[in-house]
C-alpha cells in the first residue's frame, strides 16, 4: 500500500508577521515565545478594567472596581439603592393606631392588628391605657391586699403564701389516714451528724457570700442580730458572756464548715445485680426500691422509667412516665409509682386514671407507694428471712 503524501501548510505570523511552514492546520504563531507573548497582550488588554477609575452611582465616590460591570463603590450603596426600589413597590405608609405617628409597613403586614409603630404602642392600644401594671385585690379572703401586677399576668393573689394558704392549699380539708403523709417518719429521726453523712451536709448549706460577711465581721449572731434572742426561757437565763461565746461558736461553725450546697434528694446510677443493667435514680426512696427489688426472689426482672402514658391535664396533652415496672415470677406484673409527697393534687389524679385504664388491658397493676410501703415491704422481705445487703 503505498504511503499517504505528508502535506505542508503556509503561514503567517500573527504576532511577528513571519512566514512560516507547518504540517497542523490553522496555527496562528510561528514559536512559543510569540504565542506567550501574544497571551499576556491579550491578558493585559481584557484585565484593563482594573486599573481604571469609576465613579459610585448612589455617592459618586471615586473607587477601582473588583470586578468588570460593578457600578457601586461599597455594599452599603448598592444595598441601600435596591432597598429604596423595593420600598417603592412593598411597602405603604400608614398611620399607627395608638400615637397616631406615620408608620411605613410592608404590603403583607398590611391590617390593623399591625398598624403600631412600635409593640409599646400595640400594648397600650389593648388595654387601652399607657400604664404597665394594674391594680387588683387579693383573691384569699383572709387577706383581701390590694397589689400591683403586669397588665399581661393572670395573677389572683398577692403573694404565694396566699395562693397556698386555707382553702386554696391543695391538701385543705384532706386529713387523717386520707392524706398522703399519714403514718410518715421523717427520715431524720433518731440520726445525728455522726451516724448519718447527710446531716451533717444539711447543716453545710451556708452560702460562700454569708460566709465571707461572717468572716468580714457584716453579719454577726451576737445579742438582737440572733434568730433566738429573748425567745427561750434557757436564753433568757444567760449572763450577756455567755450568750456572746455562744454567738461566737456558731460564727465559728458557720465559716470552718465545708462549702456545700443543699440537695432535696440524692441521683446516681445503681448497678442492678438481678438484670445486669445500670439504672439511674433520682431520689433516696428510689435507691432503696432498687436495693429491695433485687433481693426478691419472687420479682423475676425489673425496669426503671420503661415507657409513656398519654394523659390529659387542663384540657392538654402529656406524658407520665412510671417509676417501676415489676415482672413477677408468678406472672404478676405491676406498674409501681415511687412518691415522696404529692405536688398537684389534680395533675396527680389525672395521672392515675390515666396509668389504671393503660394496665387495665395488658393483664397489669398499678400501684403508688409511700416511704411507709417501702418500709412495710422490707420488713415483709425480712420476715421471709431475705437478707438484704
Amino acid at each position: 500500500m503505498p504511503k499517504k503524501e505528508k502535506v505542508i501548510y503556509e503561514y503567517e505570523c500573527e504576532y511577528c508577521n513571519k512566514q512560516f511552514l507547518h504540517r497542523k492546520k490553522d496555527k496562528k504563531y510561528c514559536s512559543i515565545l510569540c504565542t506567550n507573548a501574544a497571551r499576556a497582550n491579550k491578558k493585559l488588554f481584557e484585565s484593563a478594567w482594573k486599573f481604571e477609575t469609576r465613579n459610585c452611582i448612589k455617592c459618586s465616590a471615586q473607587f477601582n472596581p473588583t470586578y468588570k460591570p460593578q457600578q457601586y463603590c461599597s455594599r452599603a450603596c448598592s444595598m441601600t439603592v435596591r432597598g429604596e426600589q423595593k420600598t417603592k413597590t412593598n411597602t405603604y405608609v400608614g398611620t399607627c393606631s395608638w400615637c397616631k405617628s406615620e408608620v411605613v409597613k410592608r404590603l403583607s403586614q398590611k391590617g390593623k392588628h399591625n398598624d403600631f409603630c412600635s409593640i409599646k404602642c400595640g400594648e397600650a392600644f389593648k388595654r387601652g391605657h399607657e400604664e404597665k401594671y394594674v391594680k387588683k385585690f387579693c383573691k384569699n379572703v383572709n387577706c383581701n391586699k390590694e397589689f400591683e401586677t403586669l397588665y399581661r399576668r393572670q395573677a389572683e393573689f398577692c403573694s404565694k403564701s396566699c395562693t397556698k394558704s386555707g382553702e386554696y392549699h391543695h391538701f385543705f380539708g384532706v386529713n387523717g389516714e386520707a392524706n398522703p403523709n399519714y403514718g410518715m417518719i421523717p427520715w431524720t429521726k433518731g440520726l445525728t451528724k455522726d451516724t448519718d453523712k447527710r446531716i451533717e451536709e444539711l447543716s453545710n448549706k451556708v452560702s460562700k457570700t454569708h460566709k465571707q460577711q461572717f468572716v468580714d465581721g457584716i453579719r454577726d449572731n451576737h445579742g438582737e442580730n440572733n434568730p433566738n434572742h429573748n425567745f427561750t426561757r434557757k436564753q433568757k437565763e444567760r449572763s450577756q458572756e455567755q450568750l456572746k461565746n455562744y454567738s461566737n461558736g456558731a460564727t465559728y461553725r458557720i465559716t470552718n464548715c465545708n462549702t456545700g450546697g443543699y440537695h432535696n434528694c440524692i441521683k446516681g446510677i445503681h448497678v442492678s445485680i438481678k438484670c445486669n443493667k445500670k439504672h439511674y435514680y433520682k431520689s433516696t426512696y428510689e435507691l432503696k426500691m432498687m436495693n429491695l427489688l433485687d433481693f426478691d426472689p419472687l420479682v423475676k426482672l425489673y425496669d426503671v422509667e420503661p415507657f409513656a402514658i398519654d394523659y390529659l391535664y387542663k384540657n392538654k396533652p402529656h406524658k407520665y412516665i412510671p417509676d417501676f415496672v415489676v415482672y413477677g415470677t408468678d406472672n404478676a406484673n405491676k406498674i409501681i409509682e415511687v412518691k415522696g409527697w404529692i405536688r398537684d393534687v389534680e395533675q396527680y389524679e389525672a395521672k392515675c386514671l390515666a396509668a389504671k385504664q393503660y394496665v387495665s388491658s395488658r393483664n397489669m397493676t398499678y400501684e403508688v407507694w409511700f416511704l411507709s410501703d417501702i418500709k412495710n415491704y422490707e420488713n415483709e422481705l425480712k420476715l421471709r428471712g431475705i437478707v438484704i445487703d
